[in-house]
């Protein structure tokens, strides 16, 4: 089918190197006079290798230019992929705790009890209130949960500023 587009830029840019070495060399072997005469007629061998050199830059940053597309599209793909794939795997999780579940019930009641404040909390609370402390535990309280939401905010992802920003 062809070269890849990453095989013709790891081409281009050997290509370059080798160029930019053999101006070198050639620089370097030039006898006194010869580099006066170059520098006095302008360089025309080494404005037309100065030349090259652009061409192949300009062709090196139109493969990178092209690439980013493609590869933009195959991220989306995997990305997709695997939120399918995740969702999927939920979803039979879901099914079957529901599966299980329904057959649990036919066994006997069991109460449940849920705490929302740990033990010891809640007379440790009644005690402050009592006391008058109240505002010190509510400005505790407001204060780690907005320490907790700043925390939240910053670690956001900032998926609004990359979508915008394309090519």
């Amino acid at each position: 089918m062809g070269k890849s587009t990453a095989e013709t830029v790891k081409e281009l840019e050997a290509t370059r190197a080798r160029l930019d070495a053999q101006l070198k060399e050639l620089q370097k072997r030039l006898p006194a006079p010869a580099q006066l005469v170059k520098r006095l007629a302008g360089g025309a061998a080494v404005d037309e290798a100065e030349g090259a050199r652009a061409r192949l830059d300009e062709g090196v940053r139109e493969l990178q230019r092209r690439v980013r597309a493609p590869v933009v599209y195959v991220k989306r793909l995997v990305g997709f992929i695997t939120g399918g794939a995740a969702l999927g795997v939920l979803a039979w999780l879901v099914g079957r705790a529901r599966r299980h579940k329904k057959k649990g019930r036919e066994g006997q009641p069991v109460d449940a009890v849920v705490h929302i404040v740990p033990e010891g909390w809640e007379e440790s609370l009644t005690r402050a209130r009592r006391a008058g402390r109240w505002k010190t535990v509510a400005v505790v309280a407001v204060g780690a949960a907005l320490t907790l939401r700043a925390i939240q905010v910053r670690q956001r992802p900032r998926s609004s500023e990359s979508s915008t920003k394309t090519g």
